[in-house]
């Protein structure tokens, strides 16, 4: 599966993260830096650019955190109002919900059949205690889905 490089599920919504500080700097420098360096490869561009973002001031900065913060809070109430966005939210997390629960029945059936095979009190134990985690991460999964899907 390719990485997402931050961005959002596009065949489930048309909405888009904003644009990292660090990449709002770079789209800003890379054509300035491609112009009076032409014999620049890529690879090369990008270590000037991450140089100059290492060595600008705060306060430069602070304009890149601004822009992304503001953007960051349109992306969330969008997203929030987005219906296919939470439509495919609720599938994702029906998902997980549906893998907890068949690693939760393959726990159950390892179980027994140690308990045919007279397994050590050890093996037992260690058993219990991955059905104890999987069993708390499901109940996690499950309360947050069920607070996902009232929205």
């Amino acid at each position: 599966m390719p990485a997402s490089h931050g961005r959002t599920n596009t065949t489930a919504s048309s909405l888009r993260k904003p644009l990292t500080t660090y990449m709002r700097f770079q789209n800003e420098r890379r054509p300035t830096i491609k112009n009076e360096n032409p014999g620049l490869s890529g690879p090369q561009i990008s270590a000037l650019v991450s140089k100059e973002w290492k060595e600008i001031s705060k306060e430069r900065k602070d304009v890149y955190v601004q822009q992304y913060n503001a953007d960051m809070e349109k992306y969330k109430t969008e997203k929030a109002n987005d219906s296919s966005f939470r439509e495919q939210e609720k599938i994702e997390l029906q998902d997980q919900v549906n893998d907890l629960k068949a690693r939760m029945i393959d726990l159950e059936k390892i179980t027994m059949s140690q308990k045919r095979e007279h397994h050590t009190r050890e093996q037992t134990a260690d058993l219990i205690k991955m059905k104890k985690e999987v069993a708390q991460e499901l109940c996690a999964m499950l309360e947050y889905h069920d607070s996902r899907i009232s929205r």
